[in-house]
């Protein structure tokens, strides 16, 4: 019998906490990272053809489209040398004691107590019902 181990639970509050160390594009690389459901490996190579290629999702969307785009280079990063050169250390920071896919799980899971969240009430209504 396989058992399972029970993760923290991940809130939004933590979330901003552990990844507001780094700059904007490695926060965008940790968070497709994430939401892309990618090995890590792939996000400093990604391409925008990739990219394109991949099942995405509202925040995947959002993510990519907040990033510029070049005219000669099909590199998602391409203005990042620290997400090209050294997103892998970035990543096992962020992930600290869990690998990529328990932190995933935990993000899946991860629950909205910012009062100015309005994902907070979705996902109180979600167990309210789960409750009932």
């Amino acid at each position: 019998m396989k058992t399972k181990i029970k993760l923290p639970i991940l809130t939004d509050i933590n979330l901003k906490e552990s990844i507001s160390i780094y700059d904007r594009q490695t926060r965008v690389a940790i968070m497709l990272t994430l939401v892309l459901k990618i090995p890590s490996s792939e996000v400093s190579s990604l391409t925008w053809s990739r990219a394109r290629s991949l099942p995405h999702n509202k925040a995947s969307i959002k993510l990519l489209d907040m990033l510029p785009r070049h005219l000669f280079s099909d590199l998602v990063f391409w203005n990042s040398e620290r997400v090209q050169n050294h997103f892998q250390e970035d990543i096992d920071s962020f992930l600290g004691e869990f690998t990529l896919e328990e932190y995933r799980r935990r993000f899946a899971g991860m629950i909205f107590v910012e009062k100015s969240s309005k994902e907070f009430i979705r996902a109180f209504n979600k167990q309210i019902l789960k409750l009932v």
